[in-house]
Order: C-alpha cells, then sequence, then structure tokens
C-alpha cells in the first residue's frame, strides 16, 4: 500500500455505467463507493475479467491511498 497524494486523472472516460478515469499509468478504474467525505474508491476495470485486486482511493484530484497492485498491463 502505498499512501500519498499524487495527481489523479489523465483522462475521464464516458461509459455507459458512467464515468471511469484513467491514471497516469494508463489503469484504468470504474466508481466503487462514493463516501459523504467526499472520499471515492475506484476498482480496477479488470476485476472481473483477471480478478485484478487493486483499487485506488481519491479524495479531489489526487490518489491518496493505492490498495494491491495489478497482475496486468495496463488497460
Amino acid at each position: 500500500e502505498d499512501n500519498f497524494p499524487t495527481p489523479l486523472i489523465v483522462k475521464a472516460l464516458a461509459t455507459p455505467a458512467g464515468i471511469d478515469i484513467q491514471d497516469a499509468e494508463m489503469f484504468t478504474y470504474s466508481m466503487k463507493n462514493h463516501a459523504r467525505s467526499g472520499r471515492i474508491i475506484w476498482k480496477c476495470r479488470k476485476e472481473n475479467q483477471k480478478g485484478c485486486k487493486a483499487c485506488i482511493v481519491t479524495l479531489g484530484d489526487f490518489i491518496v491511498q493505492k490498495i494491491d497492485r495489478h497482475h496486468h498491463m495496463p488497460s
């Protein structure tokens, strides 16, 4: 786990299910949970397809936590 604020959105992607985001490493995430505090948990888009457990937590335009590591190439 890494706990540090880093710039977040390289690209916002419109999908039929809503908005996805892409980080600087070109991994794509979908919103999983939005808290009242403004923190958003985003899960890797390859969770179902490849079993990836990587998630990020954002606050505003910053990544405040990375959870787990990707075990696949970027989207």
